[in-house]
């Protein structure tokens, strides 16, 4: 196998296929951000996250993501249908270059759900992924009984691998792993 890769700045990522589309977020976005991420579903089973979540809290999440994209930490893309406003957001982080890894994190706005861009994100996102960073596993983790971010898994080809309990928010967690 090729040697890992260099821990520095990944490349900025605007991949779209179908009907979705993964890019930086659109200036603007900071309502929608905010707005999906203070829903109940969304909270409940994304953590951590602040809550109450705020325009501040969406601002600055927004303005770190540059930062973090050129230290080579995380990558996060907001999903979108033709590159219009954030719908949710997919993203790349916990990155073990030696081990040939990465973590697979999303979310998606309620009045966007059950139309499978999240499952096209994902597919999309690992795609691109597979092929440019050319890591030897994406994994991700769901919190156990969240269905639908399971069936989004499980659509995108990801297999589960395991289970770790989680003790900080008291329940379990499937892991999930492609590649």
């Amino acid at each position: 196998p090729a040697p890992p890769r260099p821990r520095s700045a990944l490349p900025l990522a605007a991949v779209s296929g179908g009907r979705g589309s993964l890019g930086a977020f659109p200036s603007g976005a900071v309502s929608a951000v905010a707005s999906g991420l203070e829903e109940g579903d969304v909270s409940r089973w994304t953590a951590p996250l602040p809550w109450p979540y705020t325009e501040d809290d969406a601002r600055q999440w927004i303005g770190s993501h540059e930062q973090q994209r050129r230290k080579g930490a995380t990558l996060n893309l907001a999903i979108t249908e033709g590159g219009g406003e954030a719908l949710g957001a997919i993203g790349l982080q916990g990155f073990e270059w030696d081990a040939r890894r990465a973590l697979v994190g999303y979310w998606m706005g309620r009045p966007w759900r059950n139309r499978g861009l999240t499952t096209r994100a994902l597919i999309l996102l690992s795609d691109w992924a597979m092929g440019t960073l050319e890591p030897d596993r994406l994994q991700l983790f769901t919190i156990t009984d969240n269905v639908a971010s399971e069936r989004v898994a499980a659509k995108a080809g990801f297999h589960i691998v395991g289970a770790i309990p989680t003790k900080d928010i008291g329940s379990t967690r499937a892991h999930h792993a492609i590649g």
